[in-house]
């Protein structure tokens, strides 16, 4: 009997040791979380090319033999081409840039006396400096620009001449404002101003020069490349 009761007592505390034993708090680490690294922040630094499409609009002065003033003319019409640049970016806001571009225009403009100004093709290459708010970045831009002047002198003047054309430089300035849709997809709007100076479109005929001034409104759509966007963070 006392066997017994000293079996039954030895088989309670063994029992009573292994509930207090699974009350106690495990010594297992829990399982470490798979680290998800966040999404890499947008940049506007990099590569991009794109087109546009836009309509400018003129004023013309022709002056013949040198002296006598014509009648203006104010040539519009629609342009379109493409553009490419590179953009570097510093502390997160604030854009530098290269922007090139060229377009084919439908500029002209025809006075009463069948005098006709008219631009078919231009071309500019610019600097860009601009300030990012995120994904919208507002810049100014300015440089040179290059355009064809084409003119044919009023039946007044001379009515046999035929069109001489010319390729003039000049200079143009401007701003606009990108609003990145993804990171690699870009829209913009932008207006520019160019003068193109004094263009002498009739050197074998009847002498006549014209003054070219250029506004122009455009919307453009750019693909900016993932290589080489690396942001430049100063250390001050």
């Amino acid at each position: 009997m006392k066997r017994l009761v000293l079996f039954a007592g030895v088989a309670l505390c063994a029992l009573a040791g292994a509930a207090v034993a699974a009350d106690l708090p495990s010594r297992k680490r829990a399982p470490v979380a798979e680290y998800v690294p966040p999404p890499p922040a947008f940049t506007w630094a990099g590569l991009y090319v794109g087109v546009d499409v836009g309509y400018a609009w003129q004023k013309a002065r022709p002056a013949y033999y040198g002296y006598v003033p014509g009648p203006a003319l104010s040539p519009s019409g629609v342009i379109g081409g493409g553009y490419a640049g590179y953009n570097y970016q510093f502390n997160n806001n604030f854009i530098v840039g290269l922007e090139g571009d060229i377009e084919g225009a439908g500029v002209s403009a025809t006075d009463i006396f069948g005098g006709r100004v008219a631009n078919n093709v231009r071309g500019s290459v610019r600097g860009r400096v601009g300030y990012a708010f995120d994904r919208a970045l507002f810049y100014a831009t300015g440089g040179l620009t290059v355009g064809d002047v084409s003119y044919r002198p009023g039946f007044l003047v001379a009515p046999y001449a035929g069109t001489t054309s010319t390729t003039r430089a000049g200079w143009n300035v401007g701003g606009g404002l990108e609003f990145a849709f993804t990171k690699n997809w870009i829209g913009r709007v932008e207006y520019r101003y160019s003068d193109l100076g004094t263009a002498n479109v009739a050197p074998l005929g009847p002498s006549a020069a014209v003054r070219v001034k250029d506004n122009a409104l455009r919307a453009g759509l750019a693909y900016k490349f993932d290589f080489g966007a690396r942001p430049i963070v100063s250390g001050y």
